[in-house]
């Protein structure tokens, strides 16, 4: 038993005689190992690592860019972290804003955007139908005071459209901005005349039309179609003289007299006037918008057409042997007299033989 205890001690004493050797052991977590050329890592990180050990950055460098800086960057000896350096705003923090309200973070005083103070409007283009006043005094934003923006052509559109638009009277170019609707154009149906125009002058009376008033006050009067009363006529008629009364895309008859002379050809010609004819010939009475005319078409009972055409000299009281009893249907016109000639046999022969019932009334018939 004593042997055995003894055996035991040397052991526990040549174990603590072993201990200065053990001392001199290099830890692992201090083992210094070159990898070429890379300095990236100097040391094997353990439990403590090496970018809590190394040295720091120079002074004046950041571990991490600051907040909207760009930098350049390096790894440093010994150390598994970058140091950043030159450190400079990113090219979008342009904006100094001001005047404006900056919009984002700042970057030595500079923004990547600007936004306008309460009741402006941030235009980068003056739009056409608007006055704008002067912009707050920043060259990179202009903002407007939404209050003192005007339309150029004095017409603001209404929430609702008005007659005009519904009627297809006139057509509304519109811009809006900054909740302010101006009317930079307006284009107006061809029937339509700037002006409050006279409807009794004689180019405007043939035509129904409608009065409005635009945006700006202005008066419009429009075409909405052709009259058929106060001489004149949507139609045409035999003997009637119209005149063709334009307003934009819409013609209008207007009558202005009879079309007076010889009408037609041939067989079917027949004289227009004025007046009505005496004696018994045969015609008919057109009229429109309250113009009357006279359409002669036949000789009196009894008469027959000899001649009808411009005046002639021609005596028509003789022929045949016979003489005829003549009556005439003359017009004058600017340019021509036309006549209807109709006759009848007196029954008094200038040959030698009579009719004595008929002849000088039956006058002859007294003598036999």
């Amino acid at each position: 038993m004593l042997k055995k205890r003894t055996v035991y001690m040397a052991a526990v004493l040549s174990l603590f005689a072993a201990l200065p050797a053990l001392a001199a052991v290099t830890p692992i977590t201090e083992y210094k190992e070159t990898y070429g050329s890379s300095d990236k890592y100097s040391y094997i990180s353990g439990v403590n690592s090496a970018a809590e050990t190394a040295p720091g950055c120079k002074q004046g460098e950041h571990r991490t860019p600051p907040a909207g800086k760009e930098c350049d960057s390096y790894w440093p000896n010994n150390g598994d972290f970058k140091c950043y350096n030159n450190c400079r705003c990113k090219s979008t923090f342009i904006y100094s804003c001001t005047n404006l309200v900056p919009d984002g973070t700042a970057c030595d005083g500079k923004y990547e955007g600007c936004k306008c103070p309460e009741g402006y409007v941030l235009l980068t283009t003056k739009p056409d139908g608007v006055i704008l006043p002067n912009p707050l005094n920043n060259k990179d934003f202009k903002c407007y005071k939404k209050d003192e923006i005007k339309c150029s052509t004095g017409m603001e559109y209404p929430a609702t459209q008005p007659p005009e638009v519904t009627d297809k009277i006139a057509t509304y170019d519109v811009v809006e901005v900054a909740g302010k609707r101006c009317v930079k154009g307006v284009t107006f149906s061809k029937n339509c005349e700037r002006g409050d125009i006279d409807l009794t002058l004689p180019k405007y009376k043939c035509f129904e039309a409608k009065k409005y008033t635009l945006l700006n006050k202005q008066i419009i009067t429009c075409a909405t179609e052709c009259s058929s009363g106060s001489n004149c006529t949507e139609t045409t008629a035999d003997c009637i003289k119209v005149g063709s009364d334009k307003l934009g895309d819409m013609s209008c008859r207007r009558i202005t007299g009879c079309d007076a002379g010889l009408k037609g050809s041939g067989s079917g010609q027949y004289i227009c006037g004025g007046s009505a004819p005496s004696g018994g010939f045969v015609y008919s009475t057109p009229s429109a918008g309250g113009t009357t005319c006279y359409k002669v078409t036949g000789c009196p009972s009894g008469y027959e057409k000899a001649y009808i055409g411009p005046y002639t000299s021609t005596d028509y009281s003789t022929g045949n042997g016979q003489t005829y009893d003549v009556k005439k249907y003359t017009v004058n016109t600017s340019v021509s007299t036309d006549v209807l000639i109709c006759r009848k046999a007196q029954g008094c022969s200038i040959s030698g033989q009579y009719d004595i019932n008929t002849c000088w009334n039956g006058c002859l018939a007294w003598w036999f």
